[in-house]
C-alpha cells in the first residue's frame, strides 16, 4: 500500500510539474537568461527572440527581411451614391487607368461599397428593409459590389483593359442617375445621409468574400461631396461613435486588423485647416462648395469629418472634388503612389523610437524613411526600386514583474 501510495504521489507531482513548466513565462537559454515567450507578431516570416533577465526586464528582439513585392494592398473605394454625384463617379471611373498603371507589379485587390447603410433604428433591430424614400431596395451596409463578371474584387487576374472597364462601370451608380433624371425627388433618390467611414468600418468587420487579407497595407478611398452623416458636424451627427470617429475609427481598424498598415485618402470639398464651421462661407473650396451646392441638387457639405481622417494616416491625401480632368488625374495619381510604397507595421513601440532599416541590395541613393510610430509602422516616402528586400530590426524593452 505504501508503495503504491508513493508511485502515486510521484506521479501527481510530475504531472504538476510539466503543468506548471507548460504554464510558465520564462525558460531558459544557454547563457543562463530566461527567455520569455512575449513576441507579439504573430507573422510567419518575422523572426523575433524574446529574451529576459532575473529583474523582470525583457526584452523582444525583432530581425526579418521583407519582400517588397510580396506586401499586399488591399484597397477599399467606398463612394457617394446620393443625388448630385453622378458625374463624380463617372469620372473617377475615367481617371480609374492613372491608378491602376501604378499597381503594375504590386499584390492588389481592389474592391467597391457605397455610403448608404441603414439608420440607427435598422440597426438596433437589425434589420435591413430596402429604403423606404428610394424604395430601390437593400442598404449597401458595407458590403461588396460586384463587378460585372459577378466577381467582388479585382485582383490582376484579368487584362487590364478589362479591370478597368469594369471598375468604370461599377462605380456608376443607376440609382444616383435615376434620382438626378427625376429631379431630385426624394422617392426616386438613393439615401442622402452618407456615412463613408462607417461603410468602411463595417466592410472591415464583414470581410465580404475574403477580401480584406490579414496582412498587408488597406488604403481607404473615400468619394464624396457631403461628409459623415450629411452635416458633417461629427459631435452631434454620427450614429456609431466608435466607428464613425477619425481617431477611434483607426483604432478599430487595428483591433481587428493588427499586421495591417492603414492609409486613408478622401476626395471632397475640401475644406482649408478644417476651419470651424461659422468660417465656412470665407474659408474652404467656396468655389467647389457653390458648384455642388446648386438649387436643384442635394447641398454640399465641406468634407471636414473625411478630411480629417486622411490627415491622421500617414501619406492621406485630401483631394478636391471639383477638380479640373488634370488636377483630378494628378491627385488620383498621388493616392495609387501612395498605397504602392512599401510599409510595415511593427509589433510594438520600439525602444527610444530606433528601427534600423536596410536595403537589399542597397540602391545606392537615399530614400527617405518615414517612422510613424504613433501607429506602430514604418513606410519610404518613394517607391523602391524593383527586387528590393527590406532587413527590419528594432527591440522593445517591457517589464514582466506584473504580468
Amino acid at each position: 500500500m505504501e508503495l503504491k501510495k508513493l508511485s502515486l504521489l510521484a506521479f501527481f507531482l510530475i504531472v504538476m510539474g510539466l503543468m506548471l513548466g507548460a504554464c510558465s513565462e520564462k525558460q531558459f537559454n544557454a547563457s543562463g537568461e530566461s527567455v520569455f515567450q512575449q513576441c507579439l507578431d504573430a507573422r510567419p516570416d518575422v523572426r523575433c527572440i524574446p529574451v529576459c533577465r532575473e529583474d523582470g526586464t525583457c526584452v523582444d528582439q525583432y530581425d526579418y527581411i521583407v519582400d517588397t513585392e510580396a506586401q499586399s494592398k488591399d484597397i477599399l473605394f467606398v463612394v457617394d451614391v446620393s443625388g448630385s454625384m453622378s458625374d463624380e463617379q463617372a469620372r473617377m471611373g475615367e481617371m480609374f487607368p492613372n491608378f491602376i498603371n501604378i499597381l503594375a507589379g504590386v499584390d492588389y485587390r481592389i474592391a467597391i461599397t457605397t455610403t448608404d447603410v441603414r439608420d440607427t433604428f435598422d440597426l438596433r433591430d437589425n434589420t435591413n428593409r430596402p429604403d423606404i424614400v428610394n424604395g430601390h431596395g437593400d442598404f449597401q451596409d458595407g458590403e461588396l459590389v460586384p463587378f460585372n463578371d459577378g466577381s467582388y474584387f479585382l485582383d490582376g487576374s484579368l487584362p487590364l483593359l478589362t479591370e478597368q472597364r469594369f471598375f468604370e462601370d461599377t462605380i456608376k451608380w443607376e440609382q444616383t442617375l435615376t434620382c438626378e433624371r427625376n429631379n431630385y425627388v426624394e422617392a426616386h433618390c438613393p439615401s442622402g445621409d452618407e456615412r463613408g467611414i462607417l461603410a468602411a468600418a463595417m466592410t472591415f468587420e464583414k470581410n465580404p468574400a475574403n477580401f480584406i487579407r490579414p496582412i498587408g497595407h488597406m488604403a481607404l478611398v473615400i468619394l464624396s461631396d457631403e461628409d459623415e452623416g450629411a452635416g458633417g458636424d461629427v459631435l452631434n451627427s454620427i450614429a456609431e461613435p466608435h466607428r464613425e470617429q477619425p481617431d477611434r475609427f483607426i483604432d478599430y481598424f487595428k483591433t481587428i486588423y493588427p499586421y495591417k498598415s492603414l492609409s486613408v485618402h478622401s476626395i471632397i470639398i475640401q475644406p482649408k485647416n478644417l476651419v470651424p464651421r461659422s468660417e465656412i462661407q470665407n474659408n474652404g473650396e467656396t468655389r467647389c462648395f457653390n458648384a455642388q451646392d446648386n438649387n436643384n441638387a442635394p447641398d454640399g457639405k465641406y468634407g471636414f469629418v473625411y478630411a480629417a481622417l486622411a490627415g491622421m494616416t500617414e501619406g492621406g491625401v485630401v483631394g478636391d472634388i471639383c477638380a479640373n480632368d488634370q488636377n483630378y488625374t494628378d491627385q488620383v495619381r498621388e493616392i495609387g503612389e501612395n498605397v504602392s510604397i512599401f510599409r510595415d507595421t511593427l509589433a510594438c513601440s520600439p525602444d527610444n523610437g530606433d528601427v534600423d532599416v536596410e536595403l537589399i541590395p542597397d540602391p545606392g541613393y537615399n530614400i527617405e524613411l518615414i517612422k510613424n510610430l504613433s501607429q506602430n509602422e514604418i513606410l519610404f516616402a518613394e517607391p523602391l526600386p524593383p527586387g528590393t528586400q527590406v532587413r527590419v530590426r528594432y527591440s522593445c524593452t517591457h517589464n514582466t514583474r506584473n504580468q
